[in-house]
């Protein structure tokens, strides 16, 4: 592993990741040349949709159904943004649920704007995100089970939500799914501040972006 930088230099590759587990020694190269993957061409139906193709030109999926929630972390340029695009529209394409989206930038979900699977319109700062992490909590706590069609709430950056928001997103991991409120959290800052254990946990799909530390990749 140690000499990764070499066995990229001899074969001419831009990266290269070298791993030893047991009495194998992997080397994995990008390929020369990336599939073109269409948004329009992913698979989309009911809560599951496709994320992209997998070595094996299969595809990857994620399904809310199997698992209700996702978290998205890596640094800014990791691809965080555009797994999370992908993942909106696929599901405003399946039509199967309703889509709140925040975003801290007001960056994120613009190209959504007028998507007609939205619950509400896009918050598009912090104060904003936060109202609308709250207004989700109380419809999942006034619902009963079957109510309704699903809700999904998307929220990048989730280190800008202040504290009684971050309560409010802690109560939809642990108890949406009982309610059909699924969440889909992501943010740059992979530290244990912004994403406490107790959070984390509630996550069954984990999508890990390249991040800068070891502490930021364990977590």
């Amino acid at each position: 592993a140690a000499l990764a930088p070499e066995v990229r230099a001899v074969l001419n590759s831009p990266s290269a990741r070298v791993q030893l587990a047991g009495a194998w020694l992997t080397v994995e190269l990008p390929r020369p040349v990336r599939d073109r993957v269409e948004l329009a061409a992913m698979p989309a139906a009911g809560l599951a949709v496709g994320l992209g193709l997998d070595a094996g030109g299969r595809w990857a999926r994620l399904d809310l159904a199997t698992a209700p929630h996702v978290l998205i972390g890596g640094q800014t340029g990791s691809g965080k943004s555009t797994a999370l695009r992908a993942i909106v529209a696929g599901l405003a394409r399946s039509g199967a649920c309703r889509l709140a989206l925040a975003d801290s930038d007001a960056d994120t979900f613009t190209p959504f704007a007028r998507c007609a699977a939205l619950y509400a319109g896009v918050a598009g700062d912090a104060a904003a995100a936060g109202d609308l992490v709250m207004h989700v909590a109380e419809v999942m706590n006034g619902r009963a089970a079957g109510d309704g069609p699903p809700l999904v709430l998307v929220v990048d950056e989730v280190q800008t939500l202040d504290a009684a928001a971050r309560a409010a997103l802690l109560d939809i991991a642990r108890r949406g799914r009982k309610r059909a409120v699924h969440l889909l959290a992501a943010t740059q800052y992979v530290r244990g501040d912004v994403l406490d254990r107790t959070l984390t946990d509630q996550f069954g799909w984990r999508l890990a972006g390249r991040v800068t530390d070891a502490t930021a990749s364990r977590l």
